[in-house]
């Protein structure tokens, strides 16, 4: 999620979402050389995809904040639209192994839009965003 929405472009290698381990080759691979993982992404980067494609922020490349947080597993970013009026906040879990506290007593500390905040998560997005904030974001889990 984090390499999709950071940039305007995304590349994944074949085999990604399936969780190959096998280095694949340029030339010589073949569907053949396909494993059996028992891992299957394609539902969660096609959630990323319609995320990237709704919303034009996540379509360009523009300025991006990375701010502190008081716990490091946590990852907070901020990307603006140089486009338009459009800014996105991605809160990532670093942490592959176990949930991580986020929390904030308000959002505009981090965007300066004065619209609604909306979650746009690929799972589990909140129908609504409380203030004060805190959430346990999931092992390597993402919110935007």
């Amino acid at each position: 999620m984090l390499s999709a929405l950071f940039s305007a472009g995304v590349m994944m290698t074949m085999g990604f979402e399936f969780g190959f381990r096998k280095p694949l080759h340029v030339v010589h691979t073949t569907p053949a050389d396909g494993e059996t993982t028992g891992i299957d992404l394609c539902s969660y980067i096609a959630g990323v995809n319609v995320i990237k494609k709704r919303f034009p922020v996540f379509q360009e490349e523009s300025p991006i904040i990375i701010f502190p947080c008081s716990n490091p597993n946590i990852l907070l970013m901020a990307k603006a639209s140089v486009k338009h009026k459009d800014e996105a906040l991605l809160i990532l879990n670093k942490d592959t192994w176990s949930h991580q506290d986020f929390y904030t007593d308000h959002f505009r500390h981090f965007v300066q839009a004065g619209a609604p905040l909306q979650d746009v998560s690929p799972e589990y997005p909140l129908d609504y965003i409380h203030k004060p904030f805190h959430y346990a974001l999931g092992p390597a889990r993402a919110s935007s």
